[in-house]
């Protein structure tokens, strides 16, 4: 191996872990937003609730 196949291999390398990297973060975010969302819809669901019981 000369000093083109490291170098080549460790940008493959690297691309592969950002892409991988950015994968999770995307997966991440929608978990997050799902969870917000389904929180919101608790709250107007509850604040609802209340509204009804007064």
């Amino acid at each position: 191996m000369d000093f083109d196949d490291i170098k080549n291999k460790a940008s493959e390398t690297a691309s592969d872990l950002k892409g991988k990297a950015s994968e999770a973060a995307g997966k991440a975010k929608g978990k997050a937003s799902e969870m917000s969302g389904k929180a919101k819809g608790k709250m107007s669901e509850m604040t609802g609730k209340a509204d009804s019981d007064k």
